[in-house]
């Protein structure tokens, strides 16, 4: 392990990589300095989308209310590229100021999430055509799975072949960057689903390490890297090394994105308080496409370091509601990529209650599926019980729809 830890850390640093006043131990300073980075993140998210809704009302980036449309008055879209953005690159700033490293898998799906958040920022100013839309996704899924081949080929489902898996794996994503669009209705909606996944995300995480062979502080300040992942590490003097290691043993690679999530839930937090009704600034395409792609492949992480089961759980209802729209949408031979008022949750405002009251119930929702997901997780070699649990999820999901769909009958 001391020849590991020569190998990708920078010279002359402590176990972060970066040097710290003597005075105070290494890992109180070390955590005083990343709680300061969180705060400086906070504020200047914060002021970025204030300037964001002046910056997109002087440039007419807002959207404009109609019959297909749930929202009164002329709103500022497109925060999303803030939210993502801003995240992005202030968490690979946090990498290689306390750590000197990213993984270059870790940095190349970032990069893309960040891209397909670009892209449909140009979506929020001016309507791209769909094949547009559609290949930006289809490119990004492909290369996500270019870089995820290794966990796809040794973490998931290891009995079946790898091509068939790829293709699931595409299809998948596809679907879930659009339904994590789709879905994008009403005010609070997407920040509260983003939140609760970044929550379940750092609970199982947290709780979730793997105590029989390192401690989880070791991992999270350690570059473990399995299978020849490739980890990109900053040097004193500024130089890039590129170094791959084989390991014999398996700890949780996901400890690596801890600090990414927490920089994403405080920035969907803040742009909740701004998107909240009456809203002031919606998330956009920018933001919907962008969050549904990077949220994916965090789920297929999860699902490749515990189930997929455990990775379904927290997102349930959203995969639900948007399957069973789309479906009756198609059904009925309706163009599914044009906005509508048919979801659930939309039935469910235009029956009376309130965006932020359906938004309460999903997050209520969200809380029991995480915690059953986290029995899941815990109670995976006993399949039967695993797969009773989340039956217990489907069931609590359904009765949410059902209630949706009753009150919208009523009136």
């Amino acid at each position: 392990m001391a020849g590991i830890a020569q190998l990708v850390r920078a010279p002359g640093c402590g176990s972060g990589g970066r040097r710290f006043d003597p005075g105070c131990p290494p890992h109180l300073n070390k955590h005083y300095m990343q709680i300061l980075a969180y705060t400086i993140f906070s504020f200047v998210t914060f002021f970025g989308l204030v300037s964001y809704i002046k910056i997109a009302k002087r440039f007419n980036i807002v959207d404009i209310p109609s019959s297909r449309r749930n929202h009164k008055g002329i709103i500022a879209r497109g925060g999303g590229i803030i939210v993502i953005s801003f995240t992005i690159l202030a968490y690979f700033g946090y990498r290689f100021y306390f750590y000197h490293y990213i993984e270059v898998q870790q940095f190349g799906l970032l990069l893309l999430g960040l891209a397909l958040s670009i892209v449909f920022f140009i979506e929020d100013i001016k309507p791209m055509p769909i094949i547009i839309r559609l290949g930006a996704q289809i490119i990004a899924c492909i290369l996500a799975i270019y870089l995820l081949k290794n966990n796809l080929a040794n973490d998931f489902l290891v009995f079946i072949p790898f091509w068939l898996k790829a293709v699931a794996i595409f299809i998948g994503l596809l679907w879930y960057i659009n339904l994590y669009n789709f879905m994008d209705g009403l005010d609070g909606i997407t920040a509260t689903q983003t939140s609760s996944i970044c929550i379940y995300a750092l609970i199982i995480l947290t709780f979730a390490g793997n105590y029989n062979l390192y401690h989880r502080q070791q991992i999270a300040e350690q570059p473990i890297i399995l299978d020849s992942e490739i980890v990109i590490e900053i040097s004193d003097n500024n130089s890039a090394l590129i170094s791959g290691v084989d390991m014999s043993y398996k700890p949780n690679r996901l400890i690596s994105y801890k600090p990414f999530i927490v920089m994403l839930l405080i920035a969907t937090l803040i742009f909740l308080y701004f998107n909240k009704t009456p809203a002031k600034i919606f998330i956009g395409d920018s933001g919907s496409v962008g969050l549904g792609f990077i949220l994916g492949i965090l789920l297929i992480k999860i699902g490749c370091e515990y189930s997929i089961l455990t990775a379904f759980s927290c997102t349930l209802y959203y995969i639900v509601d948007s399957t069973i729209t789309v479906f009756c949408r198609w059904y009925n031979k309706e163009k599914i990529w044009t906005p509508h008022l048919k979801h659930f949750v939309q039935q469910a405002n235009r029956s009376g209650l309130s965006a932020m009251n359906i938004s309460a119930l999903i997050l209520v929702l969200n809380i029991a599926l995480s915690a059953i997901g986290y029995l899941i997780m815990v109670n995976l070699s006993n399949k039967l019980m695993a797969l009773g649990l989340f039956t217990i999820e489907l069931v609590l999901t359904a009765f949410l729809l059902i209630y949706f769909y009753k009150r919208f009958k009523r009136i």
